[in-house]
């Protein structure tokens, strides 16, 4: 490689005053340039999926509501919609959308399933009159146009979030993410599937330590499905107060341990 093959980065100036920028930067003889999206406020994307027309689905969140966000709701500073983005091979976008009534909805992970719709997961939570809050895990299904075909929540638990989706070969959903165990007060991983319409088909817990949760889950070519996430473990050793493990667990098609 030549010499002037690589010098270090110049930055030259970003334009964050709309909703599409180019940030470029210059490596010598290389131009990289990157796509910004977003308002006068928080937006941020956790996820991305190239869609089966070769175009590109991101989600995440935004506490924006200007620049190009299509919002239903006039945002305050604690308030926080879900948010979907769908850009073209090219950086453009083709349409957006947030999603979430008040409070703090959040979207972490998005599929495109086998109809060409898209299914992404994430957590909202809603805040009572006494000043305390249930979040509940989040499952929404969106068609290729980025309107909604159905948005479902959790209920029965205190505190569920949503962190990754496939699915299955039998046309459902397998879901992970963690919940919180009232008995033990601590929190735990879990994985439930649904059907195609978002119905639970069974809901699962695992856990044994002081806080445990699954990032991301497959189904793999036998059919089973492999977890992965952290287990949180508090140590007696004055050095140390907890251990956080790497955690990867094996279910079977009904949802019980195989190892």
């Amino acid at each position: 490689m030549d010499n002037d093959s690589f010098n270090e980065p110049v930055k030259t100036n970003t334009l964050k005053d709309f909703a599409i920028t180019e940030d470029t930067t210059v490596y010598a003889k290389w131009l990289k340039k990157s796509i910004s999206f977003g308002g006068s406020n928080l937006d941020l994307f956790y996820d991305i999926i190239e869609d089966s027309d070769g175009n590109y689905i991101a989600v995440g969140y935004t506490n924006s509501n200007d620049f190009g966000i299509i919002d239903r709701y006039e945002e305050t500073a604690n308030e926080f919609d879900g948010l979907i983005v769908k850009f073209d091979t090219e950086g453009n976008v083709i349409w957006n959308i947030t999603i979430g009534e008040i409070d703090i909805e959040n979207l972490f992970s998005v599929i495109q399933n086998n109809e060409g719709n898209y299914i992404a997961v994430g957590s909202s939570r809603v805040w009572n009159i006494n000043g305390g809050g249930q979040t509940k895990g989040w499952i929404v299904k969106i068609d290729l146009n980025g309107n909604i075909i159905w948005s479902i929540t959790t209920d029965d638990r205190p505190y569920d979030v949503f962190k990754s989706i496939v699915e299955t070969t039998d046309g459902n959903y397998i879901v992970a993410g963690e919940t919180y165990n009232q008995d033990t007060q601590s929190l735990d991983a879990s994985v439930i599937k649904f059907d195609s319409l978002g119905n639970i088909i069974w809901d699962k817990v695992f856990g044994e330590n002081e806080s445990d949760s699954f990032e991301s889950i497959i189904q793999d070519s036998s059919g089973v499905y492999i977890a992965v996430g952290y287990t949180y473990t508090p140590t007696p050793y004055s050095d140390k107060t907890a251990v956080i493990d790497a955690w990867m667990v094996k279910l079977d098609a009904n949802g019980e341990i195989i190892w």
